[in-house]
């Protein structure tokens, strides 16, 4: 008798969180062996009962993974879940699995728990998990509207109840899911994408809500011959094994779900570096065009990502980018926009002092001390709070919120600063010399018309200001005609802000984060993500990694010309073992042309990546600051910092700001994680 075996669209998402390649090895055998061989000795068959489910079925990969099949006949197996034996039996416990007899869909409700069911192993006792504070009567937390009963009919144990209780954001999010067993920390994210509107750094009001029941409607991939099960199984080896050339355009299944979103709106898409943010905006570009948009705009906020995606695109589709597909920076397509549709040809740039100097002299405000500090800090202002929220009058201005402000103003002063910003501004629209950050608001003043055919799918959202995505917004509100790509670790330009707040709704399964790194090492990730924990930062929401490597060195010389003479001959021993895409980052130039001399003396071929030479080459040495290796990746990555991060110092206008000095501090901390997380294989941290 010929078995059929189907297997879910996410049971791939499952395999990959078991993190170990040997255990990935095991469960292919056992998935062979449950189609060709299910009474095979090796797969211990256990039929569970005492569910709520009949026909369900629990095999074992190896003494402690679990591989759970709905049955209803002999003759055919549904792989629902795979995990370790404790969190197996917890998750199918959660769970009712039912086929409709009408339709033949299999649906799965999760249920409420009768009795806790807990993982007896010491890393998930519930007891020790201690990462976030104790409730505050004065805060909103997130689920404040479901009770106990209602928690665990989303199929949260009783156990982690007084846990989840004590989320009151997305950041607590993150940090809880790291504790928590697998299949516990998937009921909480999925309740979770319902609430949270949009991305704030501060907890939001939950408004009461009924508490949904999950009722899913299962999809699978049909396996009946030899030959489309070892093609599925090949998918968890390509992620491994693929040439490093054809990596930046794989598209792995587990990331499908988010390339195909159906939403009637904005779709947001999250994850942090290495888990394919940009070949996920790539293929959904394609997905819109096949949805019936006239053009897909690819939008980045970076101009080296911008040609490293044009470079991307060519790889994936084997053509030159025509009229149904357009790659840009964001601020090239809002000039574009603007001379299309007004016949503006407007100019970017000019520095902040060209900006408002003349307007504060022509001024002479009382209450506003002229510094540089002072320029900086009212500039900040015009960008932060009076372009972010299109405040249209001095009333206005003085009444309106003071989130993402960098200093507290008096009546006096916000007045002050008003009359110069509309002096300023006026200067600036009469000369059609607009500032890099306020073209958006120059934009959103023309009320272009709004998009109807086209889509926009923008990547690096992270470092958009609030202004930006306002204007996003505005153009792009039909359902799937706004794709969000970004990751909050590596924010080096943007504050942070609510997209709620700036008419982008991406609450429920408009949001979708992407937890599976294919592309870097788990020894690469965990040095990349503990640098930001060292820094004090808290976002520890570490992705997955299918790859294992060597791990990562650090090393400390006391003369640049040591370091120099190391960097070399690792150089060649990187180039020996094959590795021929290397690079050296640095945070500023200046460290590169230190070392350039000693490279051309040692034969080595390098090229600097800049704005107008963004594509590294292979076999060529790529010598990059922080700023540009953003979007980039390589198989093995240099990075020369100093010992003593002290000696990055912010300027000494922001010494006396708070604010202005904190953000300096996590943009120097956030562009480290870039850099540190643009190696594939192997990092070297080289400190002087």
């Amino acid at each position: 008798m010929q078995r059929r075996i189907h297997i879910a669209e996410n049971f791939y998402d499952f395999v990959s969180e078991l993190h170990n390649a040997i255990e990935i090895k095991q469960v292919q055998k056992a998935v062979r062996l449950i189609k060709d061989d299910p009474s095979n000795p090796g797969l211990r068959r256990h039929k569970l009962n005492r569910l709520k489910s009949d026909h369900v079925v629990s095999y074992s990969a190896n003494q402690d993974i679990r591989i759970i099949t709905y049955e209803p006949q002999s003759d055919e197996a549904y792989l629902l879940y795979v995990n370790h034996h404790d969190i197996a039996y917890n998750w199918v416990q959660t769970k009712k699995i039912s086929k409709d007899l009408m339709t033949g869909a299999l649906r799965l409700i999760s249920i409420a728990i009768e009795e806790d069911v807990e993982t007896p192993s010491e890393n998930h006792d519930p007891s020790k998990i201690e990462v976030l504070p104790a409730r505050n009567k004065g805060v909103a937390y997130l689920f404040d509207a479901f009770d106990n009963k209602a928690l665990n009919q989303e199929g949260i144990p009783s156990s982690y109840v007084e846990v989840c209780r004590r989320i009151a954001n997305e950041h607590d999010l993150m940090l809880v899911l790291d504790a928590l067993p697998a299949a516990v920390g998937e009921s909480v994210f999925n309740l979770a994408t319902q609430l949270i509107q949009g991305y704030s750094e501060e907890p939001q009001q939950i408004s009461p809500l009924v508490p949904p029941v999950v009722d899913t409607i299962l999809t699978f991939q049909k396996i009946e011959t030899d030959q489309e099960l070892e093609s599925w199984i090949r998918a968890l080896d390509e992620a491994m094994q693929l040439e490093f050339g054809k990596w930046r355009s794989f598209l792995h299944p587990a990331q499908r779900k988010a390339v195909t979103a159906n939403s009637s709106g904005p779709v947001r898409i999250t994850g942090a570096a290495g888990t394919g943010k940009t070949v996920v905006g790539i293929h959904r570009s394609v997905h819109l065009k096949a949805l019936g948009f006239r053009t897909v705009h690819l939008l980045t906020f970076n101009r080296t990502l911008m040609r490293n995606l044009m470079d991307i695109v060519k790889d994936v589709f084997g053509q030159e980018l025509g009229k149904s597909y357009k790659v840009k920076t964001f601020h090239s397509y809002v000039l574009d926009r603007l001379k299309e549709e007004r016949g503006l040809e407007l100019q970017l740039g000019g520095t902040t002092e060209d900006f408002l100097q003349h307007a504060f002299e022509k001024i002479q405000p009382q209450h506003l001390v002229q510094s540089k500090e002072t320029v900086e800090l009212i500039f900040r202002e015009i960008v932060d709070i009076i372009a972010a929220q299109q405040i249209r009058s001095v009333g206005d201005y003085i009444r309106a919120p003071r989130k993402g402000a960098h200093m507290t103003l008096t009546v006096e002063q916000k007045e002050e600063l008003w009359a110069i910003y509309e002096l300023a501004w006026q200067a600036a629209v009469s000369s059609q010399k607009i500032p890099y950050d306020l073209i958006a608001h120059y934009a959103l003043d023309q009320k272009l018309r709004k998009l109807e055919n086209d889509a926009l799918v923008v990547d690096e959202v992270q470092d958009l200001k609030a202004v930006d995505l306002a204007f996003l917004a505005e153009q792009a509100s039909g359902a799937n005609q706004l794709t969000l790509l970004e990751d909050g670790k590596q924010r080096i330009y943007g504050p942070g802000y609510s997209l709620k707040s700036l008419g982008i709704n991406v609450s429920g399964k408009r949001s979708i984060k992407l937890y599976v790194n294919y592309r870097t090492t788990d020894e690469i990730s965990e040095v990349a993500h503990n640098s930001l924990m060292d820094h004090g930062l808290q976002e520890i929401d570490r992705p997955k990694s299918l790859r294992h490597g060597p791990t990562p060195e650090t090393k400390i010389f006391t003369s640049q010309e040591k370091r120099l003479s190391w960097l070399i001959e690792a150089i060649f021993e990187q180039q020996k073992k094959g590795h021929h895409r290397l690079s050296v980052i640095a945070r500023y130039r200046k460290s590169l042309e230190e070392i350039q001399a000693k490279l051309q003396a040692a034969g080595i071929d390098f090229q600097h990546i800049e704005r107008e030479n963004p594509i590294p080459e292979e076999n060529t040495l790529s010598l990059l600051t922080m700023h540009n290796s953003k979007g980039l990746e390589f198989e093995s990555v240099f990075v020369l910092d100093d010992k003593d991060h002290s000696k990055n110092q912010a300027p000494d206008w922001m010494k006396s700001n708070k604010k202005a000095l904190l953000d300096y501090e996590r943009k120097k901390n956030h562009l480290q994680y870039v850099a540190l997380s643009r190696a594939r294989d192997q990092l070297f941290i080289l400190l002087l």
